[in-house]
């Protein structure tokens, strides 16, 4: 799988700024929560939130993405102050080739 030099990522992240909206997949269609993009590729994105999420657990994004994704599990979650996270999600379901991955909770520091 190719990847971008510096990055070592599969797709070049672009900076795209935007509120987010999205629900969990385990919890009722009416609970949607906010959060904030900063980056987006063909892959994944990464993006702030209030909420925290876990690595393994599955989003469903309801915003228009300037990409063909709304479903993606999360890769990274960092904690950056009791109730703000940064989250490094990998889209899934749209693309063949990427899976749900692990639902191993786990959390960078």
């Amino acid at each position: 799988m190719p990847f971008d030099g510096d990055n070592r990522r599969r797709h070049r992240r672009q900076l795209f700024f935007t509120n987010i909206e999205y629900c969990l997949s385990f919890l009722l269609p009416g609970e949607v929560y906010l959060g904030s993009n900063i980056n987006i590729s063909d892959s994944g994105m990464c993006m702030y939130t209030y909420r925290r999420l876990y690595e393994g657990d599955d989003i469903k994004i309801n915003n228009a993405l300037p990409i063909p994704h709304q479903r993606a599990t999360v890769r990274w979650t960092k904690r950056y102050a009791d109730d703000f996270y940064k989250v490094g999600l990998e889209f899934v379901g749209d693309s063949p080739g990427l899976s749900a991955g692990s639902r191993k909770r786990k959390e960078y520091n």
